[in-house]
């Protein structure tokens, strides 16, 4: 969860540094560029989604395999 959201904060500046650079020259493509910052808040919901499910699915009583453990990380870096 928390990668997922340093990497949607880390998306949010670039694409704010783009927005703040092209508003200076096309006034008019400010609304247009306001897109990547949407899917950034995006990814950080899906991040925080994903980590909810993995962690209900994990019991204190039953062993953490390394396998289980693969299937969290690649559900968790495989975001689209």
């Amino acid at each position: 969860m928390v990668l997922s959201t340093v990497g949607a904060a880390y998306g949010t500046s670039k694409a704010g540094i783009g927005i703040a650079g092209l508003g200076t020259f096309r006034p008019d493509l400010i609304m247009k560029s306001l897109i990547p910052v949407v899917m950034s808040g995006i990814i950080a919901v899906y991040g925080l989604v994903v980590s909810v499910l993995i962690a209900g699915g994990l019991s204190p009583s039953e062993p953490y395999s390394l396998f289980g453990g693969f299937i969290h990380l690649g559900a968790g870096l495989g975001k689209p």
